[in-house]
């Protein structure tokens, strides 16, 4: 009897020893979370005396003492995971700064403070991008200004703009819809009848990367534009349709509008708990469920009760699927680190087996934004350059669609204005990727037909556009400079 007990005991031991294994969350349907919820919808959330810490993250033991620290406090909000040889920049509630100062003290980091009050730059952005003349349906897409963010509505009604003013070569496409009714909307861009090979870019996924759509906005003005007048452009459609979505999760993006800045996920409710919201680019069938993602539903990685069970990752393998055996590169769009990534994030293969093509592929990319820009632009897979990342849009484009050439990318700039990048910056930004995407088409031309669809050196070198030196982006004035 007594034997029995310790093995009981034993049993009762090991079940609470065991991680907690979260339960899996019902949807609750939009009509009642709006009946419930509402109110709580309109808040704005004020990051007024948030701090942002940056942090040298110099060996393993730093790294291994943040990752417990954002593990241990879901209040915390690490813009970019934690590397070793990388800064990491973390945004942090008035209630926990001494608290997080201690941590990085305990670890011997090295810091600095970019700002003791964040709603300051948020406000400042609300400033340079004030909607006074909003685009609206109907308007003439020479109207839309490209160096400013613009709204959902905004976009849509832009998309739709292009789709009827180019209606020879632009078509809109909606791929589906979101847990708030709105539409995933892009265009394909196509010369001569739309069944060319494919480029596919999709942007947006993550809610507060405000430059990945604004940039994808950027490539679709120059490709439309372009058609008939740019050699480079008439090139690149002679060959391969484009197909362009700029705003894959429009719930998130939107909330950024209308008073959370800084969110992240969908904006899906669940039946039973407060916090919302699915990380999208944590929900693709690849490796689903692995490490960089979390089983706690208010996480800002919480990956969502199973694979494809978004709205937006159904999306995207809707439209990607329709396009089977056509898709040439796939591209999905992000910010901020200067990265352009190859599968894998997560999974039993540490790269492809088409590693050395894809690495080609993308360092025509970086050549190309070194010549415009100066700036540098790290190529590697997911893992190597950022942190594993399981259940990703890239990662299932290239295992679930078998898609060669798939590429998660990382756009400007490398932490000092991180999600919140200026718009000044927006035209630079989007000249940028454009170019990359045009150089990585290029050496995929290359590589499947043995020759170039254009010349590269057509490209006017220099930031600026024009001069043979390669000119800086300008230098706003905010924020304050720091080290």
């Amino acid at each position: 009897m007594q034997t029995r007990i310790f093995c009981l005991l034993a049993v009762v031991g090991s079940i609470y020893a065991l991680p907690r294994i979260e339960s899996t969350p019902k949807v609750l349907p939009y009509e009642e979370a709006r009946a419930k919820y509402g109110a709580d919808d309109l808040d704005v959330v004020d990051y007024g005396d948030h701090h942002l810490f940056v942090a040298a993250v110099e060996n393993e033991h730093q790294r291994k003492g943040l990752e417990e620290l954002e593990q241990e406090r879901n209040e915390l909000d690490f813009w970019n995971p934690v590397f070793v040889s990388r800064n990491v920049s973390i945004r942090v509630p008035p209630a926990l700064v001494d608290e997080v100062e201690k941590q990085l003290k305990k670890f011997h980091l090295s810091y600095t403070l970019a700002t003791k009050n964040l709603q300051s730059w948020i406000q400042h952005e609300k400033e340079e991008n004030r909607q006074q003349n909003l685009f609206l349906v109907g308007s003439d897409p020479a109207r839309f200004a490209l160096n400013q963010y613009h709204s959902y509505d905004e976009i849509s009604a832009y998309l739709d703009a292009i789709a009827s003013r180019y209606s020879d070569i632009a078509t809109l496409n909606t791929i589906g819809s979101t847990y708030e009714g709105r539409q995933i909307k892009g265009l394909q861009i196509a010369s001569g009848g739309g069944q060319k090979p494919v480029i596919w870019l999709d942007s947006g996924i993550h809610a507060r990367e405000w430059i990945a759509p604004a940039t994808s906005l950027y490539i679709i003005n120059k490709l439309v534009t372009g058609a008939k007048t740019d050699a480079t452009v008439k090139a690149l459609l002679d060959a391969y349709d484009f197909h362009v979505y700029p705003l894959i999760n429009p719930d998130g993006y939107e909330r950024t509008w209308s008073g959370d800045r800084m969110w992240r996920k969908n904006r899906v409710r669940f039946q039973g708990y407060s916090c919302q919201g699915v990380d999208p680019n944590r929900n693709f069938g690849y490796a689903f469920g692995g490490p960089g993602t979390s089983g706690d539903v208010c996480s800002d990685i919480y990956r969502g009760p199973g694979p494809f069970s978004e709205l937006e990752s159904q999306a995207v393998r809707s439209g990607v699927q329709s396009l089977t055996g056509r898709i040439k590169m796939f591209q999905t769009i992000h910010s901020y680190s200067q990265l352009i990534m190859l599968p894998y994030g997560a999974g039993p293969r540490i790269q492809s087996a088409h590693y050395n093509d894809q690495l080609q592929v993308a360092q025509a990319g970086q050549r190309a934004i070194s010549a415009y820009s100066g700036l540098h632009y790290q190529v590697g897979t997911v893992t190597q350059l950022l942190s594993p990342a399981a259940g990703g849009a890239a990662d299932w484009a290239h295992e679930g669609a078998n898609i060669k050439y798939a590429f998660a990318i990382e756009l400007r700039d490398k932490g000092r204005f991180g999600f919140l990048l200026p718009a000044s910056q927006i035209q630079a930004v989007g000249e940028e990727w454009y170019r990359a995407t045009a150089s990585m088409v290029n050496e995929i031309s290359r590589k499947e037909t043995g020759r170039t669809i254009f010349n590269e050196n057509s490209f006017p070198r220099g930031g600026t556009g024009g001069s043979q030196t390669p000119q800086p982006p300008p230098v706003p004035q905010w924020p304050p400079i720091w080290g």
